[in-house]
């Protein structure tokens, strides 16, 4: 069934506790939506690890967070105020005794898509996070993502 995409945004200003805070925020949207559990933990996920990347690369400046909801995938768009389109790709692994540099990997992981666009203000990254299928139902996105590793 085609429905209207539900749709919220949030403006940050360039802060931990922000994205931190907004991440709690998306949490109840998506319960309210009666978006699949371990779907909008994967979207959770996938949200966080994009306001991370945009306040570390966005060079201080605000961050948009919009997620929405169209037929049934989770949609989560993140944009900031570095022009770099080119510097948006996964890392590859240097091993576990590093701190940073999955981020985008995970997002891959869980995300059905992903990309980035320029806006006039710097660029945007959203992906996509489809509901689980059949026979992921009973498996948590974090097990998933181990199991493709």
């Amino acid at each position: 069934m085609n429905r209207e995409p539900l749709q919220v945004r949030w403006d940050l200003p360039p802060s931990e506790k922000a994205v931190h805070d907004t991440r709690h925020s998306a949490e109840a949207v998506l319960a309210a939506w009666q978006v699949d559990e371990d779907q909008a933990d994967a979207a959770l996920l996938v949200m966080a690890e994009l306001a991370a990347n945009a306040l570390r690369h966005g060079k201080g400046t605000d961050i948009g967070v919009t997620i929405s909801l169209v037929d049934q995938t989770v949609m989560v768009d993140v944009t900031d105020g570095d022009y770099r389109i080119g510097a948006v790709q996964p890392t590859r692994h240097h091993g576990w005794g590093h701190t940073n540099g999955r981020g985008l990997q995970l997002v891959t992981l869980l995300a059905g898509a992903w990309g980035s666009y320029p806006t006039p203000e710097g660029k945007g990254v959203w992906a996509t996070v489809p509901p689980p299928k059949a026979d992921q139902a009973d498996h948590p996105p974090h097990q998933l993502a181990l199991a493709a590793s």
